[in-house]
């Protein structure tokens, strides 16, 4: 459900932002490499995420997604995000 503050911006309904941040397992840590982690965690604006076939690029950039818009002290909205996907290049005739 989206929610719309004064300003029109979306805003995460009250139960997320009232939510407490349930403390990570140490099996779901460990399921990000530390550069993998280092994506997902990083406010530094844009990001380039580069890597071979199968190694979790869609699956980080979808953690950072949703930690980005959930974020309880300084969500973003989820408008500002651009995740661009090219498509695969045609082989040449």
């Amino acid at each position: 459900m989206r929610t719309a503050s004064e300003s029109g911006r979306w805003t995460p309904p009250q139960s997320l932002l009232n939510r407490k941040r349930k403390r990570r397992k140490t099996s779901e840590r460990d399921k990000w490499t530390p550069a993998q982690c280092a994506a997902i965690d990083d406010r530094g604006g844009a990001l380039l995420v580069s890597a071979a076939a199968g190694s979790g690029k869609t699956a980080v950039l979808t953690e950072r997604a949703v930690r980005l818009i959930t974020d309880p002290e300084h969500p973003v909205d989820a408008d500002r995000l651009l995740i661009d996907h090219p498509s695969p290049t045609p082989p040449p005739p």
